[in-house]
């Protein structure tokens, strides 16, 4: 639910959730994310709004279909976290979209497509997935820059640190609701005017402490050494990284610090989301209003 508080936050209605999650730990915290986020901002989120979210689509994306799509209202905007295992380099030998969670990617895309057949027009979309435009395997690298970006475009790529988080999230990201370079010109301008005084030193639990970050795509050098550990860090200092409430992820005792460290991790940046809805409202706001 990072996206739709990420709206909520920036003062956006949403009218209607649908969601489609697998993990049956990740929807329980989601379901108690969205009663909180309800409660702090009851006049952009409504009861309606969330009821039974889970509940209107298939846990399993791939079993998705049009008969399904078809029973609810109409889409403004699909959100895609697709699994990164197959473009990611800390896999030891990355399989691409040949890896059946990355391979997901299929049936983001096929999601779009139905709701664009059904309803016609073209839906709003945001997707994000680790940058494997410059993978160290030829063939993953290959796959990235030639599939998945000839199907959404070139889409746009930076460090969730540039525009305010505490940890380097190199993310890549593609949506049709605002042109990529404009989007890299707003990361360079919102990075020149970061806080200077912003360290990850400042989000750690007593006793810890940081060591200076060691990461190649960082869009410059410092930027208050966020992130590198020499243990773990906690789900508390991961949620305050990311940019959550502290104890987002703390919902009921059969959900373990390792549960929550495992969904933070695939879990986007809310620095990151709140600039790029931010930057999208800028965009249409202008464009689009009379």
């Amino acid at each position: 639910m990072a996206t739709t508080e990420a709206f909520l936050r920036q003062g956006v209605t949403v009218r209607k959730v649908y969601a489609c999650e697998i993990d049956a730990k990740t929807r329980k915290i989601a379901a108690k994310r969205l009663a909180v986020l309800h409660t702090l901002f009851p006049q952009l989120l409504s009861t309606d709004a969330i009821r039974d979210c889970h509940d209107h689509l298939r846990d399993d994306v791939s079993k998705i279909n049009r008969g399904h799509m078809a029973q609810l209202e109409r889409f403004d905007l699909v959100v895609a976290g697709i699994p990164c295992q197959g473009f990611s380099r800390a896999a030891h030998n990355a399989l691409g979209l040949r890896d059946s969670r990355t391979r997901l990617f299929d049936d983001a895309i096929r999601i779009v497509h139905l709701i664009n057949n059904i309803w016609g027009g073209s839906v709003g979309y945001l997707f994000e997935n680790v940058d494997a435009s410059n993978h160290p395997q030829a063939d993953v690298r290959a796959e990235f820059n030639t599939v998945v970006k000839g199907v959404l475009g070139d889409g746009f790529s930076f460090d969730a640190v540039a525009v305010g988080s505490y940890a380097h999230r190199q993310r890549h990201w593609w949506t049709n609701l605002a042109p990529g370079n404009l989007m890299l010109e707003m990361v360079e301008k919102k990075f020149k005017h970061r806080k200077p005084d912003q360290i990850v030193q400042n989000i750690l639990q007593h006793g810890h402490r940081a060591q200076n970050a060691q990461h190649a795509h960082a869009p410059r050098k410092g930027l208050g050494q966020p992130s590198g550990f020499w243990n773990e860090p906690t789900a508390l200092e991961r949620e305050r990284a990311m940019g959550f409430m502290d104890d987002t992820t703390k919902v009921c005792p059969s959900i373990s610090e390792a549960d929550r460290r495992r969904i933070l991790g695939s879990t986007m940046d809310m620095h990151a989301l709140q600039f790029i809805i931010g930057s999208i409202q800028c965009f249409q706001f202008a464009f689009f209003t009379d």
